[in-house]
């Protein structure tokens, strides 16, 4: 799967807490920056292992529940785009964009199904 995404373009993932076998190769957790903006990618918010405003993260995106969600909370942005294969508790897919050149950054929940 993740083969068939880097045809399309650059990707990074996370595993998740039922990945495996396929998956042992990816990691738990991921850091990028674009630009001046630094991104931290982590499957559970729960096991989140850094201090985003010490290691200097604006974006944090995370998955586990499978909910979309968007929050700010101290000048971090948390995003959950949600599912975008499987609906979880009776939600829509979605999967979520964030438009980097647009300041302030502005994400957004996109329903697919």
């Amino acid at each position: 799967m993740i083969a068939s995404l880097e045809r399309i373009a650059p990707v990074k993932a996370v595993r998740g807490n039922t990945d495996g076998g396929w998956a042992q190769s990816i990691p738990y957790t991921e850091m990028m920056s674009f630009g001046q903006i630094t991104f931290y990618l982590v499957h559970d918010l729960y096991t989140l292992d850094i201090d985003p405003m010490a290691a200097g993260v604006q974006v944090v995106i995370s998955g586990h529940t499978h909910q979309a969600k968007i929050e700010t909370i101290k000048d971090i942005l948390y995003f959950n785009p949600g599912s975008a294969s499987v609906r979880r508790h009776n939600g829509p897919l979605t999967i979520g964009r964030i438009d980097l050149s647009i300041a302030p950054l502005v994400p957004q929940i996109i329903e697919i199904g």
